[in-house]
């Protein structure tokens, strides 16, 4: 007798990664929202900054990662490309070390350029190209979220 595989229904899956999208974007959301609160006079501000650059940090790691796994299904690896998804994850790191203007707004920019490049990639992908959706929208929350807190910062 032979298994049956059952293909998971799209829908679920696309809610599923919505799902998994906001989660990974809530520790970000909910301390940028507390830095703007609290302003930069507060004593807690700085540990939350670090907060903040840490979560943006594993947030690029982790798009970077996605991106990797993509790339080696290819049937053609293309090294340089292979390359370019770490670079996310190196500006992250980097990042934890900079003071907090600098680093925020690098942050935005990675955050940004690795969005527009995500955006447009899975736009490309026929069986996928809904994610490129999921890219936008939350490209468009963690930019906004990495401006609050940089111009709570300034």
């Amino acid at each position: 007798m032979q298994a049956i595989t059952e293909q998971p229904d799209q829908t679920d899956s696309r809610r599923a990664v919505w799902t998994i999208m906001f989660s990974i974007l809530t520790p970000l959301i909910i301390i940028a929202l507390i830095l703007a609160a609290i302003g930069k006079g507060n004593a807690l501000f700085l540990p939350l900054l670090d907060g903040f650059k840490t979560a943006s940090a594993i947030i690029l790691s982790f798009l970077g990662g996605i991106r990797w796994g993509s790339e080696l299904r290819n049937q053609v690896i293309k090294p340089l490309i292979l390359f370019a998804t770490i670079i996310p994850a190196i500006i992250g790191w980097i990042c934890l070390f900079l003071s907090g203007p600098l680093a925020i707004g690098l942050l935005l920019i990675a955050v940004c350029a690795m969005g527009a490049w995500d955006s447009f990639y899975w736009h490309e992908k026929a069986d996928i190209k809904w994610y490129a959706s999921v890219r936008t929208v939350m490209t468009l929350i963690a930019a906004f979220m990495h401006s609050l807190v940089l111009l709570t910062i300034l």
